[in-house]
């Protein structure tokens, strides 16, 4: 296990313009010292079947690379939209209490140091896909 435990947070949004109010809620928690470190990009799923990432920064990834977020944006319906945040400590508690208003969601803690990232993808991707 890794000494900080690491966050990974998917939400599945009916659109792009709510995942970015989502992702607002994210960083003013990370603004007024709810949360701490944190990492987050959104994946849409344009009408042509591609899969777009909007603002993409890698900080805190850990091996998650961009094609796994195309792939988990790939089990989305046309203009849905995925937040994923990934963090230390306090994210789980505070993502809670902040309701972010997704339609489906999924919440694991990560081994920084894991090797089993692809099987984590494959159990998110299996549970938004079944939600």
């Amino acid at each position: 296990m890794a000494d900080k435990p690491m966050f990974l947070y998917l939400g599945v949004y009916s659109d792009e313009g709510s995942a970015h109010d989502g992702l607002e809620e994210v960083r003013d928690l990370h603004s007024s010292g709810v949360i701490g470190m944190y990492d987050a990009g959104i994946a849409v799923k344009q009408a042509d079947g591609s899969v777009s990432i909007d603002k993409w920064v890698r900080h805190m990834w850990h091996g998650m690379s961009r094609n796994d977020v195309k792939e988990l944006g790939g089990t989305l319906d046309t203009n849905e939209a995925l937040l994923v945040v990934v963090g230390h400590d306090k994210l789980p508690k505070a993502l809670k209490k902040a309701e972010l208003k997704a339609e489906k969601q999924f919440e694991k803690q990560l081994d920084a140091e894991a090797e089993d990232l692809d099987e984590l993808l494959a159990e998110a991707k299996k549970e938004l896909l079944a939600a």
